[in-house]
């Protein structure tokens, strides 16, 4: 019995619907429909296996109520091993609870194997004999192919004969999987209780796109004698490129590692369009050993424009803190009170536009991250040649499993050398955090705040001194102007870069090993704005 729950189950997991299961449902007979439920071996009820109340034939679906799954207690799976966690619900012996079950038209195709339109479990129980407990509202399964719904149909015809076996199930094997209202409590040997509100997967063949959604994500758990808690509100994923997510299942299922680094690679660095659309997370927290993170929302949109991606993403108040009370947390909380700081909150905005032809990426509009009354970066960028660099990283994986790590290493030396590097700007921006170090820095020495100042604008000094000819003298006297000019007035300090030539990151590094390198070439330049 274990077989059919974990197959179909973890399947139906995986999965999730377009269209509901109203639409267009497929017409059936009654007898076609008992021929079905027969092949499966649900035309009676057996209190070895599965047993019923009764199973009956109305408006198209077959609906069985007060279904008990009488799982096998032969197979107690493996014991987690000394000092490993184990989270492991075991229902060996026990018995699942559905209230209902329903196939909607089910029916035999022309080849004798069972379909169906859709197939649900609504309000499902199991407990066990060590305290674990498991409840789920509703299990659904919505349009699933041939193969899906003939592996269904085998689980139930063949209850707990053989081992799970890898889950075939072919192209576009469903409109939509989804689960809602789980629960699990496991108190064998640390209290954890896990629930879910809601997650959903579905297809739309005709754009060949999918979405993913989950929401109310909790996990509250024990490491030791500290208490662990976990929640997410919501996570979702629109216009999921399927034609390219069949390329990465199809690569790995053939064990081809640089096909699917060269195909992830080339989406990921010019063409996020090729995974997904739009991205949303938010009210995620996490509370364990005297630390909390909690992030408000983070959002990210790909939009195609006349071949060009346009790419933007926001994350709104990352969270950080610690509790000074806690053991852990104490020396963070000092270290942060030594800053003024109670707590950090950071923001970030990201504009990017992506040309996938010419392997090209460069910032657009705002780019900038911003921890509160702290200090804000600023940046841009032109980089090109992602294609010939996601081409080599695929070489180089193949390099690293054939021939070990000095190879891999020549070959990821050869894709850096193809990024070319038009223009780079970073500024930093002061909000406090230099008043904060420098009075923290004072403190600890006995000195007075001016005096640490004074000391930071030595080091650059020195520093500068021991470059000696490597740095041109008037570069460097614009690095220690500026940086000196940043550490006693505040303000923003800006490095940019903006080659006199085509400039890969190959001929950078090659530049600086250089005896007398030719710096003039990258075209550096350092400037400082004091605050207003």
């Amino acid at each position: 019995m274990r077989t059919l729950f974990a197959s179909s189950v973890s399947a139906m997991v995986l999965a999730v619907s377009f269209s509901a299961v109203s639409e267009a449902q497929t017409r059936v007979s009654r007898s076609d429909a008992q021929a079905a439920i027969a092949a499966m071996g649900l035309d009676t009820s057996d209190v070895n296996e599965i047993s019923f109340d009764r199973g009956r034939f109305s408006g198209g679906d077959y609906i069985f109520t007060n279904v008990v799954f009488h799982m096998d207690d032969d197979d107690n799976g493996e014991a987690a091993k000394d000092g490993e966690d184990d989270f492991n619900v075991n229902f060996d012996g026990e018995e699942l609870h559905v209230d209902e079950m329903r196939f909607s038209a089910p029916r035999l195709a022309s080849d004798g194997r069972v379909m169906f339109d859709a197939f649900s479990m609504s309000g499902m129980s199991a407990s066990g004999d060590d305290g674990e407990g498991v409840s789920i509202d509703l299990i659904e399964i919505v349009g699933p192919n041939a193969e899906f719904a003939a592996m269904i149909a085998e689980g139930f015809a063949n209850l707990g004969e053989g081992d799970d076996e890898d889950i075939e199930l072919g192209e576009n094997p469903f409109d939509r999987v989804a689960l809602r209202g789980l629960r699990v409590v496991d108190e064998s040997d640390e209290m954890t209780t896990v629930s879910l509100g809601s997650m959903v997967l579905e297809a739309d063949d005709r754009s060949n796109t999918a979405r993913f959604e989950m929401n109310d994500l909790l996990v509250d758990t024990q490491d030791g004698d500290e208490p662990v808690h976990v929640s997410l509100g919501e996570i979702r994923v629109e216009g999921i490129s399927t034609d390219t997510t069949d390329e990465w299942f199809t690569a790995i299922e053939n064990d081809n590692m640089p096909a699917f680094m060269n195909s992830y690679m080339n989406a990921a660095t010019v063409n996020p369009a090729a995974i997904f659309s739009e991205f949303v997370l938010s009210d995620f927290a996490l509370n364990a050993g005297g630390i909390e993170l909690s992030l408000a929302s983070m959002t990210a949109e790909n939009v195609e424009r006349r071949g060009d991606v346009h790419s933007s993403a926001t994350v709104e108040r990352l969270h950080f803190s610690a509790d000074a009370e806690h053991k852990n947390g104490a020396q963070i909380a000092a270290g942060l009170m030594m800053l003024g700081y109670s707590e950090l909150n950071m923001h970030a905005v990201t504009n990017t536009v992506y040309q996938p032809e010419r392997g090209r990426a460069y910032t657009d509009g705002d780019n900038y991250y911003v921890v509160e009354d702290a200090f804000r970066i600023d940046f841009s960028q032109d980089v090109e040649g992602y294609n010939e660099y996601t081409a080599l990283m695929a070489e180089m994986v193949a390099e690293a499993a054939e021939h070990g790590e000095d190879a891999a290493e020549d070959a990821a030396m050869a894709a850096m050398s193809a990024l070319q590097v038009n223009e780079f700007s970073l500024s930093i921006t002061d909000q406090s955090i230099l008043d904060r170090a420098f009075g923290a820095m004072a403190s600890q020495q006995g000195i007075a705040p001016e005096q640490a100042r004074a000391q930071a604008s030595a080091l650059v000094l020195l520093g500068a001194a021991s470059a000696g000819p490597l740095v041109p003298a008037p570069l460097m006297t614009e690095l220690t102007t500026a940086v000196s000019g940043f550490l006693n007035n505040g303000g923003s300090v800006t490095v940019g870069m903006r080659p006199t030539s085509p400039t890969t990151v190959g001929d950078m590094m090659m530049i600086v090993e250089q005896d007398e390198p030719n710096i003039d070439r990258l075209g550096i330049s350092v400037s400082a704005d004091p605050a207003d």
